[in-house]
């Protein structure tokens, strides 16, 4: 799924092509290697036409660093991706 969300997600993420709702926020626990400060979000992505909100492409988790940065890789970890119609969900 991150191979997916990386090669359809992330350029319209970059391109400012999708809006970004944060879902949840809350502190980031320090177990999963993260500073003090740090917060952790679950974040929904999506498409926007004609300024009206229409379909959900993606949720992913993020950490937020003190500086602002993405923590851990880098980059949202998907949880879910809409793509040519098709929902692909993580299973946990």
């Amino acid at each position: 799924m991150q191979d997916l969300f990386n090669r359809v997600v992330l350029p319209r993420i970059e391109a400012k092509e999708l809006l970004e709702v944060v879902e949840r926020e809350g502190s980031a626990s320090p177990r999963f290697g993260q500073p003090p400060k740090a917060r952790s979000q679950m974040v929904s992505y999506w498409e926007v036409a004609g300024g009206k909100i229409g379909t959900k492409v993606a949720i992913a988790h993020r950490y937020i660093l003190p500086d602002g940065s993405l923590g851990a890789s880098g980059k949202p970890d998907p949880k879910s991706v809409k793509h040519e119609g098709q929902l692909y969900l993580l299973k946990r």
